[in-house]
């Protein structure tokens, strides 16, 4: 099992979850806040504004995708490398390819195992809709 306890993001995280932002003290919930607080990405708007974070924590979550390599092994993930494993479990020592499953955009990823996976989603995609089209 992995710990993620002596990790500084995680440390700092630990400290700030211990002075949360109060949303109920007047003035802490002010227009600037709320524009600030919305990230946007592929028609998706995440409003978060009203949750119990900060600037510093925003920061400190940033800290911790960064310390852990987080996008390197996202990218790692979408291309087939093998990222689940559990010592002693050979059946769990192997490529998870949940994102090519559900890689229906325009720009696929070309990696050789998401290909395959995704030619593979949409094969049952079609077993689907063809399924459907009889009922």
């Amino acid at each position: 099992m992995t710990s993620f306890r002596h990790l500084k993001a995680v440390i700092r995280l630990f400290e700030l979850v211990e002075e949360p932002i109060d949303l109920t003290v007047e003035g802490v919930l002010t227009p600037k806040r709320i524009d600030a607080m919305i990230a946007e990405a592929v028609n998706w708007k995440m409003f978060y504004a009203t949750e119990r974070v900060s600037d510093v924590t925003i920061s400190a979550l940033f800290d911790l995708a960064n310390e852990m390599q987080a996008v390197k092994k996202m990218e790692e993930m979408q291309s087939g490398a093998v990222v689940n494993f559990i010592e002693g479990y050979e059946s769990e020592k192997r490529a998870v390819l949940h994102t090519a499953m559900r890689d229906f955009f325009d720009q696929r990823n070309t990696a050789k195992a998401a290909l395959e996976a995704t030619t593979l989603a949409y094969q049952e995609l079609e077993k689907l809709r063809a399924f459907l089209d009889e009922i």
